[in-house]
């Protein structure tokens, strides 16, 4: 069952990732203005085909604990970890899942990364909601994919939009006309009834609904109890104070700078590896990228890998990652360190940091993506943060460091003013994980301390700043997909 479930879900990601493919800067085919209106619904669909099974094994899991006095204590141990292991797997393909949705999503509100921080804010929902919920919703989202020219992005196949069930996208302008939440019941066995509300600071961007002639049979409209309400009534409000926020952070936001990174490098080493040993690439003066093959190139194999263990023994073939680590030691070694990574391994990886963009929307072939997420690929990461910290004191930084040594922050004096760095494990993390050069993380680091010092006032201050990364121009006004 869990096996079935993972293949079958693999074969619809697969699909996905070419559709999204030229969202992220990939040629697109023929089959691409096709394909796009019919993402959300296979997605989605996939993604609930999962739940299914993962809600089932739960459930399993709930029978076993209730009957422990009565079972052999050796088999309940045992069906208890095999239980655990199978929600891993299928948590993890459901991550895989989400995060092909994070890139869908991520290309109509890339100008709207305000909107997106109000967003994360909020509790991640980590399943749709059961029975009439997601019919509901997806019902919703068939009948009301695309309106008076404003697009439905349905949140429940995304991590990062976590603010009502949906947003519609104004498609001229990639706009957001609204948020929107829904409400649905069964009032018999034939129908199924939503009610949808929006909410949106710009009521001239709202969809023009034209009336139709009810159903003969239409059953009474849907009752909501005070208690409903009152919920209503209180998601509405953050969905208004969201998008209020946002607009105003807006106005004042920064430009981002484009920034750089080693997907050409990835692109590569991913196409040339094979199964017999790594394949290793300098990409940049500290980081070095390793890639292995852990099976046939054309087999769809994620359930072997996840249930099977099938990459397990893949990191004993990179026997010669010491000599490569020595390709990026500094000669002034009193800074020199080695972080050891692997991309997409846990199912935290696929989730973008703050101020990044998802994992999906790499500019990578959809093979190249597809042997990356779907774990076709194992890839490791060496990163040597001494060029890093070296070409901060160029800058006039001084490190900071705690007691066994490791550089945990950077300072600047100029004059009378004392600027402070900290948390530079995140930017760090952009380099193992997320692929940006190491010359960008310094434009970035600049532009942050540049607009730190801008908002000082004369007094002790601490200021956190939100990082935007930028893959391309900002391209509102070119973006249209009517045309």
């Amino acid at each position: 069952m869990v096996a079935e479930a993972i293949d079958a879900a693999e074969q619809e990601f697969e699909w996905c990732l070419k559709v999204l493919a030229p969202l992220g800067g990939y040629a697109a085919n023929s089959d691409f203005a096709e394909a796009v209106p019919r993402f959300q619904l296979r997605l989605l669909d996939a993604i609930t085909a999962l739940e299914q099974v993962y809600r089932r094994v739960k459930q399993e899991e709930k029978r076993v604990i209730s009957r422990k006095p009565d079972l052999d204590q050796r088999w309940f141990r045992q069906r208890m970890v095999k239980l655990a292991f199978y929600t891993k797997a299928l948590a993890h393909v459901l991550a895989i899942g989400r995060s092909i949705g994070d890139g869908f999503a991520w290309f109509f509100y890339e100008s709207h990364r305000e909107l997106i921080e109000e967003h994360r804010k909020h509790q991640r929902q980590p399943l749709l909601p059961p029975r009439i919920g997601a019919l509901g919703e997806r019902l919703t989202l068939q009948n009301m994919l695309v309106i008076d020219g404003k697009l439905m992005l349905y949140h429940g196949i995304t991590t990062f939009l976590r603010i009502g069930d949906f947003t519609l996208i104004d498609l001229k302008t990639f706009e957001v006309a609204a948020i929107g939440e829904l409400k649905s019941s069964r009032p018999d066995d034939e129908h199924v009834q939503t009610e949808v509300s929006l909410v949106s600071v710009n009521p001239k961007l709202l969809p023009r609904i034209q009336a139709t002639k009810p159903a003969e049979k239409m059953p009474a409209r849907m009752s909501i109890t005070p208690a409903m309400a009152d919920r209503l009534k209180r998601q509405k409000k953050v969905m208004f104070e969201a998008l209020e926020a946002a607009a105003k952070d807006r106005e004042k936001a920064a430009p981002a700078k484009l920034s750089e990174f080693h997907f050409g490098a990835l692109e590569d080493i991913v196409r040339r590896c094979d199964t017999r040993k790594f394949e290793w690439v300098k990409a940049g003066p500290g980081f070095v990228i390793g890639a292995v093959r852990i099976g046939p190139s054309h087999k769809r194999q994620l359930s072997t890998t996840l249930l099977n263990n099938a990459g397990a023994n893949a990191a004993e073939l990179a026997v010669d990652a010491p000599d490569w680590a020595m390709k990026i030691v500094c000669d002034d070694r009193r800074l020199n360190s080695m972080m050891i990574g692997t991309l997409f391994g846990e199912e935290g990886d696929m989730i973008a940091p703050r101020g990044s963009f998802p994992v999906s929307l790499w500019p990578l072939s959809p093979e190249v993506l597809a042997d990356l997420l779907l774990q076709r690929v194992m890839v490791i990461t060496l990163l040597n943060p001494a060029h890093l910290w070296i070409a901060l004191e160029a800058k006039g930084y001084e490190l900071v460091t705690d007691r066994e040594g490791r550089v945990t922050g950077a300072k600047m004096i100029e004059g009378d003013l004392l600027t402070e760095l900290s948390s530079l494990e995140h930017y760090t993390r952009m380099i193992a994980s997320f692929m940006m050069t190491e010359a960008s993380i310094l434009a970035l680091i600049e532009q942050l301390m540049a607009s730190a010092r801008g908002k000082f006032d004369g007094r002790p201050m601490k200021v956190e700043l939100d990082m935007k990364i930028k893959r391309f121009p900002d391209l509102r006004k070119t973006r249209n997909l009517n045309r």
